[in-house]
């Protein structure tokens, strides 16, 4: 695994979410935590919006 922050967060299934193995897949409860974290929400897949995130924390 990578030593740095998560880099953004996408729905699963995103056809844009990165292949490699740092990806992970986690929880609705870890997305929202790095959303309310200011992790990014990938523009096209929106999951903030998924997960009543939307306007951050």
């Amino acid at each position: 695994m990578g030593d740095g922050p998560p880099a953004g967060v996408h729905v699963g299934g995103c056809y844009a979410a990165p292949k490699w193995p740092r990806a992970l897949g986690v929880s609705r409860e870890q997305a929202r935590a790095a959303l309310y974290q200011q992790i990014p929400a990938y523009p096209h897949c929106h999951p903030d919006k998924d997960l009543g995130v939307v306007g951050g924390a």
